[in-house]
């Protein structure tokens, strides 16, 4: 199990990753691309995850102060596996969408909370595991 506050990019690979797509390692060159294939890096990643995605839950917060006064919080729903963002970074794969929302206190409110939203879905544990459609 990782560190709730880590990502794991080979763990998100090997739950989600589909049969045209590869892991690049450091050494790759990636020319697999050439042959239809998507590849997989840090970088690219959150890419795929932000074109295939689905935001499920969100939290704004603003402190009222300068700087970084404000911000988000997003659990998003990528293939069958949670992925979570925050000001700091990126977190996951999560299984469970309470275990998503907890990496990055979705539901914790303070002061500076101006919003939370939740897919209706998620809302009140109807769905706290992603599923195959």
């Amino acid at each position: 199990m990782i560190d709730d506050r880590e990502f794991d990019l080979k763990k998100l690979f090997d739950m989600v990753g589909k049969p045209n797509e590869r892991l690049l390692d450091d050494d790759a060159d990636g020319l697999d691309e050439d042959k239809g294939i998507v590849c997989w890096d840090e970088e690219r990643i959150h890419d795929l995850i932000q074109q295939e995605g689905t935001r499920v839950a969100r939290q704004d917060w603003d402190s009222g102060g300068p700087g970084a006064g404000a911000g988000t919080v997003d659990v998003v729903l990528f293939r069958t596996v949670f992925v979570t963002y925050d000001d700091v970074g990126c977190f996951g794969p999560f299984e469970e969408f309470f275990a998503a929302a907890k990496s990055v206190g979705l539901f914790v409110v303070t002061d500076a909370t101006t919003r939370i939203w939740c897919d209706v879905r998620y809302h009140r544990g109807k769905a706290g595991f992603a599923s195959k459609r």
